[in-house]
């Protein structure tokens, strides 16, 4: 209702700008042509000029724009007043919580706070108990003017720290940030080039909580500059130590455009998932617990293997989509880590599945069935499963976050339809 009432009042306020407006001479645009051959074919840009910036003649144009705008807009009868209440719809949103974490008997979550630009880091006793929140680290108060952004987090397995990608004006270009969560400061060193845009960032803690693997794009110099944001590899940080005494772990055989997803098991086994550019395709390598022998691809891309996911069991649990084309879901024993030895725990069924996650001994796992969808729980041990159905004008339902080893309560499960959001 919100979203319409804004819509309509900022249509109303469009419509009255542009009658005040279309009076008015509209700054002359100079042509400037540039010509670029594609396969054989010349094209034309005559406002290239336009992209940058820098130039004094583009901000010269910005600034006669802008004041056409302005005048056309400030001449509108009750503009302040339809700019009053817009501002107080937008603004009048109820907080969001996302992205949720268990780490160290806490929640950890991602915030949305009309009217903050930003999305904060902050810790809760339970998802019900919203007024216990704890700010850990609020971007809005680092950078006033917004610039700043939380990119992802991973919390230690203590939950005494919290490993936070941050990026500057828009740039997805992260750097990792160690928080200490009980004051909020930074500890350690700061890891860059974790994060970018082609094939985002991971991070993944070791069980002990004394290192952390991590994605790196390379450092100027180590590669083409032209390159320098289309390859990953996987490094580890152990705390307390320099950045120079980061190792190489994994990655030089990685493809261009890999974007890779990390996690460790609670019993020290390592998983790099990595996808092959955007085309849906996935490996996996996997190294044992002790992390001393070398990685082994346990799934090509050709084995149509979509997730995988580390149960406190001693099995990885992987979906399928090979000779399953709606998926299932395997499971394989860490012990003997190979396809081979897959066995199906949950078979193809009416549904697309969508996600899973495990939990405390279920396998959460999303389906989609046409417009609605299905959340089903399998018990590890017995192999029930249970089904919670949407109905149809609800939104697809997920296990929300991750909380290695244990479920919210005693027998409690979480799961979402949409978002957590407060009152």
């Amino acid at each position: 209702m919100k979203k319409m009432q804004v819509r309509i009042l900022a249509g109303a306020l469009c419509a009255l700008a542009l009658a005040h407006a279309g009076a008015q001479p509209y700054p002359a645009t100079a042509r400037m042509p540039v010509q670029d051959s594609y396969h054989g074919v010349t094209i034309t840009d005559d406002y290239r000029w336009l992209e940058d910036f820098s130039k004094p003649e583009v901000k010269a144009w910005v600034a006669a724009q802008n004041k056409l705008s302005r005048a056309a807009l400030d001449a509108v009868p009750g503009r302040a007043a339809l700019e009053e209440r817009i501002r107080g719809l937008l603004n009048s949103r109820s907080s969001a919580y996302y992205g949720l974490h268990l780490a160290g008997g806490k929640w950890f979550a991602i915030k949305m706070q009309p009217p903050k630009q930003q999305p904060l880091l902050v810790l809760l006793d339970s998802p019900d108990a919203l007024a216990s929140e704890k700010v850990v680290l609020d971007p809005n108060v680092r950078a006033a003017d917004g610039s700043l952004a939380i990119d992802f987090y991973v919390p230690s397995p203590d939950g005494k720290l919290v490993a936070v990608s941050m990026s500057e004006k828009g740039s997805e270009d992260g750097s990792v940030h160690l928080i200490e969560v009980a004051t909020g400061k930074q500890v350690d060193v700061v890891i860059p080039r974790v994060q970018y845009p082609t094939g985002g960032g991971s991070v993944a803690w070791a069980p002990d909580g004394k290192s952390l693997f991590y994605t790196r794009y390379p450092a100027p110099g180590e590669r083409a500059e032209a390159e320098l944001h289309f390859h990953q590899e996987v490094w580890q940080h152990r705390l307390g130590q320099p950045l120079s005494a980061d190792r190489y772990v994994i990655g030089k055989e990685f493809p261009r455009i890999g974007a890779t997803v990390l996690s460790v098991a609670r019993s020290g086994e390592q998983l790099a998932v990595v996808a092959n550019g955007d085309g849906g395709e996935h490996a996996f390598y996997l190294r044992s617990a002790k992390g001393r022998g070398s990685w082994q691809r346990l799934a090509a891309y050709e084995d149509n293997i979509k997730a995988a996911e580390f149960g406190n069991d001693g099995w990885l649990y992987l979906l399928s989509n090979k000779d399953a084309p709606r998926g299932k879901i395997l499971r394989i024993p860490l012990a003997k880590p190979a396809l081979k030895n897959a066995q199906v725990l949950l078979p193809q069924t009416e549904g697309v599945l969508q996600h899973m996650e495990v939990n405390g001994g279920k396998l959460f796992v999303s389906a989609l069935l046409g417009g609605p969808s299905k959340l089903s729980v399998v018990d590890l041990k017995t192999r029930a499963v249970r089904e919670h159905r949407a109905a149809a004008h609800q939104q697809r339902q997920q296990p929300e976050g991750r909380w290695p080893g244990r479920s919210a309560g005693a027998g409690a499960e979480l799961y979402r339809a949409g978002r957590l959001v407060a009152p």
